[in-house]
């Protein structure tokens, strides 16, 4: 799993700051890979992220009332390009406080993009990532 955790790891500071027990911190580019860390790891993190432009600060539990935008792997090939992360499903995976954030910050969206982000709970966004690592494990 070491190879997953160093392509998630980011040299430069992103929206997404990961800190960790010890009070160390590093840096992901997406919040998909804050829960991946977490899963990855076994430790209980807190994250540092901008909401609708406001700094927020939480601890990442799958119990965590937050909601993660998400995109099916099944539809990368309708996302732009991304050079500033490993996927170009990272620009799109974003945390959000409730159902209202995610619609407004959607409309922002191309229309063809709009139509293959979906939201889900952290909880289910856990349950997804420990079944990724199972697949990779395999």
């Amino acid at each position: 799993m070491g190879s997953i955790l160093e392509r998630i790891v980011s040299e430069r500071p992103t929206e997404f700051r990961v800190i960790k027990p010890d009070g160390g911190s590093l840096y992901v580019y997406c919040a998909m890979d804050t829960v991946l860390y977490s899963v990855l790891t076994g430790e209980r993190v807190e994250v540092e992220t901008k909401i609708q432009g406001k700094d927020v600060r939480f601890t990442l539990t799958p119990e965590t009332k937050m909601m993660i935008s998400f995109v099916d792997r099944r539809y990368s090939d309708r996302l732009p390009s991304s050079a500033d992360t490993p996927s170009n499903r990272c620009p799109f995976l974003r945390f959000f406080e409730n159902s209202a954030q995610f619609h407004d910050w959607r409309k922002t969206l191309p229309s063809d993009v709009q139509s293959v982000v979906t939201l889900i709970s952290v909880e289910e966004a856990f349950a997804l990532v420990k079944q990724f690592i199972q697949g990779a494990t395999v």
